[in-house]
């Protein structure tokens, strides 16, 4: 099995460069579950601060009403 850390610190070796596959698939892998949480996170905060401006703007509007 091969390490990213020992893949990355080992770059320039030509052992390394047989691997290089390895170091995009291990990277790629680490982007998309990273971009994934990000995202997540994103529509989390979306809904929260939606919710937070229609009651702000459900009070105007029952004051305005009554």
């Amino acid at each position: 099995m091969i390490l990213l850390s020992d893949t990355i610190v080992n770059f320039k070796t030509v052992a390394s460069i047989a691997h290089h596959d390895v170091l995009i698939k291990k990277f790629d892998d680490i982007t998309t579950r990273r971009a994934h949480k990000e995202i997540r996170d994103t529509r989390c905060e979306a809904l929260q601060f939606g919710f937070s401006e229609f009651m702000k703007n459900f009070a105007f509007a029952i004051i305005y009403i009554t």
